[in-house]
């Protein structure tokens, strides 16, 4: 016999449709950027779920997803990633803000990422040398000089097809 847990909040649905398109966006970026495969396969099996419920809900309730429509690929691939620092993960409470918050961190500005930046309205392209997540700092080599930036200055680069195979 099984039991289910009764669900402690309510949330229109549309709202829940949106966070849960977002969530996928979260473990499947994870997929791609964590290292370990124990890691990776948990987030695959949590993207296989929420795909499954993704395409419920849509299904059920005629909407557009990020699987089968372009304008909703663009529009949550302009919520999750910004224009520098991190993307836009989704948590579901402060100790995974915490915990996973530090290990999304550690991986999203591993060393030896390419990483972009301004300086002085020029745009530069370096490696990560170094990561201090307690400062919230990158420390970047380009051309044999080494700087010091902060997350919210930066953006790692990833390759062309990169934001496509998200939705695969």
């Amino acid at each position: 016999m099984s039991s289910k847990l009764p669900k402690t909040r309510v949330i229109p649905i549309g709202d829940f449709y949106e966070r849960l398109q977002l969530e996928y966006l979260s473990y499947k970026f994870r997929i791609f950027i964590y290292c370990r495969a124990f890691d990776k396969k948990k987030f695959t099996d949590i993207c296989i779920k929420k795909k499954e419920k993704i395409d419920q809900i849509a299904l059920e309730n005629r909407l557009p997803t990020i699987f089968n429509h372009a304008g909703q690929q663009e529009k949550y691939l302009k919520r999750f990633f910004k224009e520098n620092g991190l993307p836009n993960f989704c948590y579901r409470d402060d100790y995974q803000i915490k915990v996973k918050g530090y290990w999304d961190c550690y991986y999203y500005f591993i060393n030896g990422g390419s990483i972009r930046y301004f300086e002085n309205n020029e745009m530069k392209i370096g490696k990560i040398k170094e990561c201090n997540i307690k400062e919230k700092k990158v420390i970047i080599e380009i051309n044999n000089k080494i700087i010091e930036e902060n997350f919210n200055n930066v953006t790692r680069i990833f390759p062309s097809n990169f934001y496509q195979d998200l939705f695969k």
